[in-house]
């Protein structure tokens, strides 16, 4: 073996019989000419700009010189006739430096070989493959070589300078909006298919290696791996070029058949697979595949399919999935054809036009399925030929089913998590409904999907049973104990339900129209097919009198006692129901109809002096010319407001002198009678289907097709006072109590919700807890209270339901845990002074002093709540008696800080992680030596948690990776290991029926796991850094505390109030 010593010129260390006594890196500088450079950015960092047409290529000396030497009259920094100013970027191959160039007066850069004249001839030649293939490319796109050359020995090219971040800087700490993804990646294959069409290959696609300038456009670059899709000489050889035993490229962007080396068939559709990676990357903030190792992820290349990028990010939009998904298929031919192709599709998705790739079908599926798990697909195949007459075969039958079901299980869980960050509530309800227990099979649904659940269904404050089709008209009594519901449904469409008892009072069969309660609330108004308005006593629906041929009723004005009538030669009457005597308003009424088959709205002033009818504009048009505003008194035309939109629903205020307008692109206009001005807000994304004026006039309720209810203030024309979500499907109606302390709303095959309007926003998060270096929180045994330590050196106890604090200990700045009873809490000061505070007596007991080994820096207590373990910042481990602080046991083997402890239910044994990338399982009654040393992560172990059965550990490092231990069977191999966190996993924790697994993250993520499967269930992204993820013990609630000190508590539902829930409200029998 050689000796070492020291490098004189920067200290690195060096073998004995160093050229010259130098390191490489030094003699690097020697040979280049030039003092040694600032200390070097990230090839992800800043680059090139600076456009120029002509490129000169030197030719290439016949031999590599065997030394060099500089001037001793050559300045420091020049470079032939380059100043080089400062390194900006440096690769496994070359240097680049920013660097002026003397003749021109202009700022390139330049890039060198970076071990100079020591470079081996097969280095050579791939840095000049680089600049020669890039040399004969011209496209705005593209970054531009200016001169290739050699100076002394040191081979070079000089481009373009382009000031700007890459790629991979832009998507480091978060994944670039879907739109931005697109505009950027659409462009970079358009210049890819140039270059295609020019005869080069890149087979180097990164996000590293495309440069974003000033001017936000995106330039390609690096085209050292670049190959000649074709040679002008007959015979010549393939000059690819590739070092023994070296795959080259970056393995996360690699295509499967450059990963396997099959060079020939490597070709344009490699690139388009590449360019699919990259959109991955951007759209996921992380590669399509991670592995530990080169190896590991060449082989995920290889074998494995891609993570769907909705599962990583909701937020991303299906069809571009689908085109993410195309581009990397396995096979070639299933790509996109050339990059051209996938340009056009892009730019589809863009116009908001249907893309042309389809996700795959369900029988790809299993054919892929089959693939990945060819023994299983065989056992299942053999399975069925004998499974008539096989007791074993039968029982694995059954194995594989479950197999199957609880695949389906996760997927629906995934999809829901996806559509409900995307509030798509209806189709999240959908897929969480699937798997309500209907008598056959087992229940499958843990912590994951009760959450879901109680995300999906809002805080409305109570609901009525489903009704099918669509609720398309509501309306309280005066008196606020009846709701009248109207359904686009022929066969039984109107019902009137007592809201106290919350059943059906009656219903009219036969109605076709809604007109509601009179003014008294003695009378009921409804309309039938024939034209007649029927009227009826409010309290029984007995049938009090009949108006006979006076049309469909559109409108009705409670405080006026009238309807609003279209009778079949078009014209508008309005009825006194009084009176029975009707006055035409409009002749030869036009009135539009919308896709679904309804009529445009009309509407009618609270007293029925005003009514307000839609223009439409011409047939082709989408769009209509306004509103005629009548005097229904004289008959006359009023106003006509000028609104050339697609209206969709009007309404007016209480007093009459606003009309709020909705329309198809989700504003909202409120039209000032008077004055005749309107005063626009944009309300939703999607169009708005429903208004509601408050009874006071002071706010207007919104309902919409994006699913959500939304409350306005009036006068301020766009303040929003409140949202409401939960609402399943589309909003289609809406109605205010007469007392305006609630809103009830109608959908789609879904229950009428009510929303108390009154009631306090439920609390969701607690802020400033003294996170920076630990949890800092703990849930009481019983899971009604938790606790936190806070920055103001106080320590309090909230109630878990309503996050209300109940208790507060001053001058304590941390919390450990709760006794067993949950009597007493366990705090210290910020100095580490220990006390057991008895915070319903408001008393406290002072423990004794522990002696240290330094800074604590984890701490567990074991179940019975006897005995603490702190990790100490010397990488030592210390158990202690809780309450007469005798020293159990000192355990030494970490060579660094213990960033985790945890204990096992059995509390002889625990475990610890540290710094040193470790994990060590003890036996409490064994100091001296560690049950097992577990050395397979490749960075700091920063999370620790063991399942209540004491059977699995589950560890995590800042390698982004977590790994799963068997401790029945202590070994230093791992059962498994998965990498999908984006950066350090700092905390794990198991719910208390051990099924589920939590991890949090630096990368801002709490995500869900099933244990046996070691799938992903749910994923969620938090507005920092996750430092602890904690279950309660009934497993209710799992909290969730960021580096900012924000405490957030993700809350479930019982199961057997959701089934309960789903049973009376949601299945086709609940009335």
């Amino acid at each position: 073996m050689l000796e070492s010593q020291t490098c004189p010129k920067c200290g690195a260390g060096i073998p004995t019989g160093a050229l010259e006594g130098l390191c490489s890196k030094c003699l690097a500088g020697l040979a280049f000419g030039i003092a040694e450079a600032p200390g070097p950015q990230s090839a992800e960092g800043h680059h090139t700009a600076v456009m120029a047409p002509a490129v000169s290529i030197a030719p290439a000396p016949p031999a590599l010189p065997r030394a060099a030497s500089r001037s001793a009259d050559t300045p420091a920094r020049l470079f032939g006739d380059h100043e080089l100013l400062n390194e900006i970027a440096r690769g496994g191959m070359g240097v680049v430096f920013k660097a002026r160039q003397v003749s021109l007066n202009r700022i390139v850069a330049v890039k060198m070989i970076l071990s100079g004249e020591f470079a081996s001839e097969a280095f050579v030649r791939r840095f000049r493959a680089e600049a020669e293939a890039a040399a004969h490319l011209h496209h705005p796109n593209i970054v531009a070589i200016h001169e290739v050359g050699e100076q002394n020995g040191q081979h070079y090219f000089s481009m373009d300078y382009v000031k700007g971040p890459s790629l991979a800087a832009l998507v480091k700490d978060h994944p670039l909006p879907a739109i931005r993804a697109v505009e950027y990646l659409q462009k970079v294959a358009r210049a890819i298919q140039y270059a295609h069409e020019q005869g080069i290959l890149h087979r180097d696609l990164k996000p590293s290696n495309v440069l974003i300038g000033e001017d936000d456009e995106p330039r390609v670059m690096d085209f050292g791996l670049a190959k000649r899709l074709w040679n002008s000489e007959a015979g010549a050889a393939d000059p690819e070029l590739t070092l023994s035993g070296e795959v080259l490229g970056s393995p996360g962007y690699l295509p499967p058949e450059q990963a396997a080396g099959r060079r020939g068939t490597v070709g344009p559709q490699s690139d388009v697979y590449s360019l699919g990676a990259i959109l991955y990357h951007l759209l996921t903030g992380r590669p399509p595949f991670v592995g530990e190792s080169v190896q590991d992820t060449l082989a995920q290349v290889l074998n494995s399919e891609p993570i769907a990028p909705r599962l990583l990010n909701p937020r991303v939009p299906r069809d571009l999935e689908i085109i993410c998904l195309k581009c990397l298929e396995k096979n070639a031919p299933r790509r996109y054809g050339s990059a051209l192709e996938l340009a056009d599709e892009l730019g589809r998705f863009l116009r908001h036009e249907p893309i042309r790739a389809r996700p795959v079908g369900a029988p790809e599926r299993m054919w892929r399925w089959c693939r990945r798990r060819p023994a299983l697909a065989a056992a299942i195949a053999l399975l069925a030929i004998v499974a008539t007459g096989s007791t074993i075969a039968a029982v694995r039958m059954a194995r594989l089913e479950r197999t199957a079901r609880w695949e389906a299980y996760a997927t629906d869980v995934n999809h829901a998590q996806s559509e409900w960050q995307d509030e798509n509530h209806a189709q999240a309800f959908f897929y969480l409904q699937k798997h309500v227990p209907r008598g056959l099979g087992p229940d499958l649904r843990g912590f994951e999907w009760r959450h879901l659940w109680k995300l999906t269904r809002g805080n409305y404050s109570f609901k009525l049973p489903r009704q099918p089709q669509v609720v398309g008209s509501l309306m309280f009594s005066p008196d606020g104990k009846s709701l009248a519901a109207f359904r686009w449904d022929t066969s039984d469409p109107l019902k009137v339900w007592d809201l106290t008892s919350r059943r059906e009072r009656f219903r009219i069969a036969e109605a076709t129209s809604l007109g509601g309660f009179s003014s008294n609330g003695k009378w009921f108004v409804a309309g039938a097919a024939d034209g007649t308005v029927n009227v009826y006593d409010a309290e029984t629906g007995k049938l009090l009198f009949a108006i006979p041929r006076a049309g469909e009723i559109v409108a009705f004005a409670a405080d006026g006692n009238c309807v609003a009538t279209i009778n079949a030669s078009r014209t508008v009457t309005v009825l006194k129901l009084e009176t029975q005597h009707g006055t035409p308003v409009v002749t030869n009424f036009t009135r539009r109809y919308f896709d679904y088959g309804k009529g445009a709205p009309l509407a009618l002033a609270p007293d029925g002096s005003g009514l307000a009818v839609i223009r439409p504009g011409a047939a082709t048009d989408r769009e209509d010319s306004g509103i005629d505003v009548w005097d229904t008194v004289t008959q006359s035309l009023r106003t006509f407001l000028h609104d050339k939109h697609e209206i969709r629903t009007m309404q007016f205020s209480p007093d009459g002198r606003v009309l709020a307008v909705g329309d198809g692109d989700g504003r909202v206009r409120l039209w000032n009678l008077a004055s005749g001005e309107p005063r626009e807000f944009q309300a939703h994304d999607l169009p708005i289907l429903c208004l509601a004026f408050s009874p006071d006039g002071r706010t207007l309720a919104t309902g919409s097709a994006d699913e959500s209810i939304q409350l306005w203030e009036v006068a301020t024309s766009g303040q929003k006072l409140k949202r409401f979500d939960g609402q399943i499907g589309s909003v289609w109606s809406l109605a205010f109590s007469a007392d305006g302390k609630f809103l009830a709303t109608g959908s789609r095959d879904s229950p009428i919700r009510f929303w108390d309007l009154e009631a306090a926003d439920p609390a969701d998060e607690i802020r400033d807890l003294k996170s920076d270096k630990v949890g800092n929180f703990t849930f009481s045994p019983h899971g009604s209270l938790m606790a936190g330590g806070c920055r103001d050196d106080t320590v309090r106890i909230w109630d878990v339901r309503t996050m209300t604090e109940r208790f507060r200990l001053k001058n304590a700045s941390y919390v450990v845990a709760f006794t067993s009873d949950g009597r007493k809490l366990l705090a210290s000061t910020a100095d580490g002074i220990a006390q057991w505070w008895d915070f319903r007596a408001d008393t406290t007991q002072s423990l004794p002093q522990y002696g240290s080994l330094g800074q604590v820096t984890s701490v567990d207590l074991s179940s019975d709540r006897r005995v603490a373990a702190l990790g100490w910042s010397t990488g030592g481990i210390q158990l202690l008696e809780i309450d007469s602080g005798k020293v159990l046991g000192t355990y030494h083997g970490h060579s660094d800080a213990v960033l985790c402890v945890t204990f096992s239910p059995d509390p002889t044994l625990f475990a610890s992680g540290s710094r040193d990338k470790t994990i060590r399982v003890w036996n409490s009654r064994q100091p001296d030596k560690p049950l097992q040393v577990c050395a397979e992560h490749r960075g700091a172990v920063g999370g620790l948690a063991i399942s209540g059965d004491g059977k699995t550990m589950v560890s995590g490092c800042s390698a982004n990776t977590i790994k799963f231990w068997d401790l029945r069977h202590l070994k230093k191999t791992s059962l498994a290991s998965i990498s999908w966190h984006q950066s350090a996993v700092r905390t794990l924790a198991f719910s208390p029926d051990s099924r589920t697994l939590a991890s949090g993250s630096e990368d801002k993520a709490v995500k869900l796991w099933d244990l046996a499967s070691r799938s992903q269930l749910a994923s969620f992204r938090f507005d920092d850094a996750i430092r602890l993820v904690a279950f309660s013990a009934d497993g209710n609630n799992l909290a969730v505390v960021t580096d900012k000190g924000t405490l957030r508590l993700l809350r479930t539902v019982p199961l057997a109030e959701a089934d309960e829930e789903f049973r009376t409200f949601y299945s086709a029998g609940a009335k």
